[in-house]
């Protein structure tokens, strides 16, 4: 009798369960479909074309900006490396002909400056350092005891 029970109880749940996933059907059926007459809203597309119209033009109005920033970094880059050209000729030729007296007086300061850049010494800032004697450091003795690991406690002296 207990199996017959249980067999009722089963069926009324699988009853259950079809009535809620019928329910859950029809809701999202329904659901589809409002969207779909939504979409398909006249003036529903012509909002979202309105928008993609909007959002078009900002984004060529951005791409036209970010390419102007882009040529006069580069019109600035090429005018730095140039103009460094011109600096480095005049240092070791001399001032040219043809150079704008403006420059001129700037030149002289920055031409003493890199002339004592050049005569001090450089230092190696990346790596290991040259040893003055040459050859490797010698190695250390061995301990004779080596230290005991402590774990999470002080060392006693």
């Amino acid at each position: 009798m207990s199996d017959r029970s249980w067999d009722d109880q089963f069926r009324a749940f699988l009853r259950r369960t079809g009535e809620d996933l019928k329910k859950i059907g029809a809701e999202l059926r329904s659901e589809a479909q409002r969207l779909l007459d939504k979409a398909q809203d006249p003036k529903t597309q012509e909002k979202m074309r309105a928008k993609a119209r909007e959002v078009g033009a900002w984004a060529k109005q951005t791409v036209a900006d970010v390419a102007e920033l882009v040529e006069k970094g580069a019109q600035k880059a090429e005018d730095a490396v140039r103009n460094v050209g011109q600096k480095v000729t005049t240092e070791v030729r001399g001032p040219a002909p043809s150079a704008p007296k403006s420059s001129a007086p700037e030149a002289a300061p920055r031409a003493a400056a890199a002339t004592a850049k050049k005569a001090a010494p450089v230092e190696k800032t990346v790596g290991p350092k040259k040893r003055p004697s040459g050859g490797a450091p010698k190695k250390k003795a061995p301990r004779a005891t080596p230290a005991k690991k402590t774990i999470g406690r002080k060392p006693k002296s």
